[in-house]
Formats: C-alpha cells, sequence, structure tokens
C-alpha cells in the first residue's frame, strides 16, 4: 500500500470513529437541538390509576351477538355479546355499555327423537372496554338454555308425536351473565 492510500484509510477510520463519538460531523445538529432544548427533560409521570373490584355474582345485562343454536353449535364456538347497561358501582361507572364480552360454547346437546329438546351452554371469559378498547380476562357462570316446547293441543286432543326442538338464541338478544369470580377495573384519576 502507498503513502496516499494509507493517508487516505487514516481519513477514513477518523472519519468513522468521529461519527460514533459526540466529537464527529454527526454530532453537530443533534448537539446543537439538544443544547437548545436544554437539559434532559423527564418523562412524563405513570397515569394514576384507582383500583375497583366488581364483585362475583355482579350482572352484566348483555345482548347476544352471535345467534347460536344447538343443533348446529360446537364446543369451543366463539360467543360474543355486549354490555348493554353500564356496571356501577358507588355512583362510578366501573365498565361502560358497549363494553363487548367474549366467551365459548362449553357444551350443547343436539334434538333427537329420544331427547326432543335441545340444549346449549357457554360462558364468557374476556371483557373489552367500549371507550379503551383494553382487555380483561373475565369469568362468568355458565349459562344454560335449554330448548322450550309448546305443545298444541288442537281440538282437545294431545300431539302424539313431538318433533325435536333444538334451542335458538338469536342475535340480540338479552340476557344476564353472572360473575363467577372478582373482575378488578383500574380507572384513571
Amino acid at each position: 500500500m502507498g503513502k496516499a492510500a494509507v493517508r487516505n484509510w487514516a481519513w477514513v477510520l477518523a472519519a468513522g470513529i468521529g461519527a460514533m463519538t459526540s466529537h464527529g460531523p454527526a454530532w453537530s445538529a443533534e448537539a446543537a437541538q439538544q443544547k437548545a432544548r436544554g437539559p434532559a427533560a423527564t418523562k412524563p409521570a405513570a397515569p394514576q390509576f384507582a383500583r375497583y373490584q366488581v364483585a362475583a355474582g355482579t350482572a352484566l345485562l348483555l345482548k347476544m351477538s352471535t345467534p347460536l343454536n344447538s343443533g348446529t353449535a360446537l364446543v369451543d364456538d366463539q360467543v360474543e355479546a355486549v354490555l348493554w347497561s353500564p356496571v356501577v358501582q358507588d355512583g362510578i361507572e366501573l365498565v361502560p355499555a358497549g363494553s363487548v364480552v367474549f366467551g365459548k360454547v362449553t357444551d350443547f346437546t343436539r334434538a333427537t327423537d329420544q331427547r326432543p329438546t335441545g340444549s346449549i351452554s357457554f360462558a364468557f371469559k374476556i371483557i373489552q372496554h367500549a371507550e379503551t378498547g383494553s382487555r380483561e380476562t373475565l369469568s362468568t357462570q355458565k349459562i344454560i338454555m335449554e330448548g322450550q316446547r309448546v305443545v298444541h293441543t288442537g281440538r282437545g286432543k294431545p300431539k302424539k308425536r313431538l318433533d325435536p326442538i333444538d334451542v335458538a338464541i338469536p342475535a340480540g338478544m338479552r340476557l344476564v351473565a353472572m360473575t363467577a369470580e372478582p373482575l378488578l377495573v383500574r380507572i384513571p384519576r
């Protein structure tokens, strides 16, 4: 390597080292901005939260978003509903109306000739806050619905053969789910 090549290599190496330290060319613009701002700004304080607990056994007033039918449902099918009334405790709204709860089908029985009414069971496991979108673990008691048989006697004679009837829960149906465990809620102060 000639003297000119060594000098060029040394200059490139010095420029590279300078750029990686506070004394190189990259430093000048950044340092000028930092000096103009003054000492490093402190991070904003973390928000303070008040903690509340929704007691086990609290009623959640829900409106089904997912239709269910014991004739077509499978275990672990997703179930979704919306809170149509807020959860309020001591005058403080802990969970607003419009919050969404997610759960799953836990059991079902299809209607047959041997068992003429179907049934379906489901529970909710997650709640999503309507305003913040944050999610929390939720545990509700199992909701069990059974098909209702209406027997039309017509002219005083009972119907000889009863057709199997599955339980059908339409979207929009209102129901009550009870919390099985306390639900912790944090509200910004």
